[in-house]
Formats: structure tokens, sequence, C-alpha cells
């Protein structure tokens, strides 16, 4: 081998090396432009004013037809998770529903009251001491804003506004 590398002009044994490190990096080179762009960091930046924001994938798990991105401060507190689902799934949380708790029946409801103008239809959740989660459908798809942070960090306003920003980006891919 090394007579052969020896005997070959210099340039031929660069540019195959160079041939040879580009198809070992090509999986590696298209992974990294998969990036999700539905909801990225400065996104939320900007729209909760908030410096320092890591997002962390949690779930993507095919069997589930969920995935579900964190976005934490740089404490390494949550402010929001978003998860994307089928609307089959956004149905089932829009009406009331039981769960059954070791034979302790109770009927969950998710549902307070309707968010006009996002999406092909959107619903609130409970409001707490934080934002309320805005649950919002388009097409044969749907996702979930739910903010961990308080009302004055983060206002529902703000949850609508990134809600807005996932909608405008699923024009041309599926959310």
């Amino acid at each position: 081998m090394k007579q052969l590398l020896t005997k070959m002009p210099r340039e031929v044994v660069l540019r195959s090396i160079a041939v040879l490190a580009l198809a070992f990096l090509h999986p590696l080179l298209l992974c990294a432009q998969t990036v999700d762009s539905r909801l990225t960091v400065t996104d939320v930046e900007k729209v909760i004013g908030l410096k320092g924001i890591r997002r962390i994938k949690v779930d993507s798990s095919p069997a589930s037809g969920r995935d579900t991105i964190d976005f934490t401060a740089s404490n390494g507190k949550n402010v929001l998770s978003v998860t994307f689902y089928s609307a089959e799934d956004f149905d089932d949380f829009k009406n009331p529903h039981v769960i059954d708790f070791g034979g302790a029946k109770t009927t969950v409801n998710t549902n307070y009251g309707a968010v006009p103008g996002l999406g092909d239809e959107a619903f609130h959740g409970k409001a707490t001491s934080i934002a309320p989660p805005l649950h919002v459908k388009k097409g044969t798809q749907a996702f979930s804003l739910v903010p961990f942070v308080s009302r004055n960090q983060l206002t529902f306003e703000q949850v609508k506004a990134l809600a807005r920003i996932i909608l405008s980006r699923t024009r041309a891919q599926q959310l």
C-alpha cells in the first residue's frame, strides 16, 4: 500500500483523501442541515425578551406520533414546551375525557375557550399563575405551547405570537 501511495502523484493522493473524507462526513452534514426551524431560540428570545434561552429536543418518538421541544432559561429552568401532534389528538384534547386513576375515574376538561384567528382551530387551557396552554390545529397536524414561567414573564399574547410564528412556517411544510 505504501509503495502504491508513493508512486501516485501527490495531487491524486490528496484528492482521494478529500473524496473519502467527504463520503464519510456527508451523512453528518445532511443531519446538520435538517435543523427543526418551526420555532427557534431566536424566536423565543425575541418574543419573550429573555436572553440565554436554550432549546432541548425532548421526544421525537415516531411511535407516539409526537415531537416535543423544550426551551429553557440559562439557569436550566423550563420556559416553554412545544409539542407537535396529530389533528385527532387535538380533537381528543378539545373534548372532555375521562381518565382512570387506579379505579378512580375523573373527567378532565382541557378546553377553556376558543382562540379565534389561529390556524383552523385553537383553544386555550386553564389559566393559573402562568399563561394558559394554547392548542392549535392546522390541517392534519396540531401543536401545543405550554408556558412554565409566571404570567409577568410570558403573557398569553406572547404565547399566541409564538404560535403565529409556527403557523407562518407551516405553509410549505408539515408541522
